[in-house]
């Protein structure tokens, strides 16, 4: 059976866009789905909770529907932490949603074949989106890996989730490490300053965690070199992400399951392509290295 979570709050037309899109993709009916529903922050929160709640009580088209109302409000971290968690004790992987992607056709076989081909290489996490980086064209498979992990639709395996230390015991002999800092950065020098703001509790992210668990083992991450998934929630509309195209992906309705990368290096054509999508302009990196030294200043 094939396990999938959809974390959802307040948005309801996101969310029935959502779960269309997953009724449409080919084989969900062999899927269970755990919908994660979570309480309302405040009052005036209720009605649009109350509505998705409503929205996912008519969900058909799967061979199982489970859905998981919080009582009170857990927040999008400890929400997604606390029900994989859950799951991970009765199911040894699991696809993860949220209430504001729409995927592909091909979006499950992608995953599904994925965490098979993947399980035993070394890889912590599978990717259905991909930002636009540039594919050379004499690269012929349909997958690439990185040392970055993506929250856009994704999926990994029960023992990859139990290695992440979600207190990030060991932040401040990292932070402290201009070597340790510069690997980490190799996707995307906002990885850094992101763990610094979740550890300073500026912001509560399980996903910058949750890739600096998998940069501590040393794994990478499974991308597609086109986009199974599209994120209908860069409109403003979410807690987390202000109004932009930048993410647009041109999505795919499936890729070949048959020429997926088996050579687990990267090709650092393509990552000098992904970090430049994701690096921050001068001016920010130069006020990430003066927070970075100010903390480091203090232990």
């Amino acid at each position: 059976m094939i396990s999938i979570a959809l974390f959802v709050y307040n948005r309801p037309e996101h969310t029935q866009r959502t779960l269309l899109s997953l009724q449409r993709a080919n084989n969900a009916d062999k899927c269970s789905l755990y919908i994660f529903s979570d309480g309302a922050k405040s009052q005036k929160d209720c009605a649009k909770v109350n509505e998705v709640r409503r929205v996912c009580s008519d969900v058909s088209g799967f061979a199982s529907v489970s859905i998981i109302e919080r009582e009170s409000n857990f927040g999008l971290a400890k929400n997604i932490i606390s029900g994989l968690s859950d799951l991970f004790e009765v199911h040894e992987r699991v696809l993860v949603l949220e209430d504001d992607l729409a995927v592909s056709y091909g979006f499950i076989d992608y995953m599904v074949s994925a965490l098979d081909f993947y399980k035993n290489m070394g890889v912590f996490s599978i990717s259905a989106y991909t930002p636009n980086v540039a594919i050379p064209d004499t690269y012929k498979s349909s997958t690439y890996v990185v040392p970055r992990t993506c929250s856009w639709g994704w999926a990994t395996w029960r023992d990859r989730w139990k290695m992440v230390d979600w207190n990030v015991s060991d932040f401040d002999e990292f932070i402290s490490n201009g070597k340790s800092r510069s690997a980490f950065n190799k996707a995307g020098d906002d990885l850094t300053p992101m763990l610094l703001k979740q550890q300073l509790g500026v912001i509560n992210s399980w996903s910058i965690r949750f890739t600096y668990a998998a940069f501590k083992c040393g794994q990478l991450s499974v991308y597609p070199v086109r986009s199974l998934v599209e994120n209908c929630g860069v409109d403003g509309s979410g807690t987390n992400m202000k109004s932009s195209s930048r993410y647009e992906s041109q999505l795919t309705k499936e890729i070949d399951l048959n020429s997926f990368v088996d050579n687990i290096q990267v090709n650092y054509s393509i990552l000098r392509s992904f970090r430049s999508f994701y690096d921050t302009s001068f001016i920010r990196r130069i006020i990430n290295y003066l927070k970075i030294r100010k903390y480091i200043f203090r232990l």
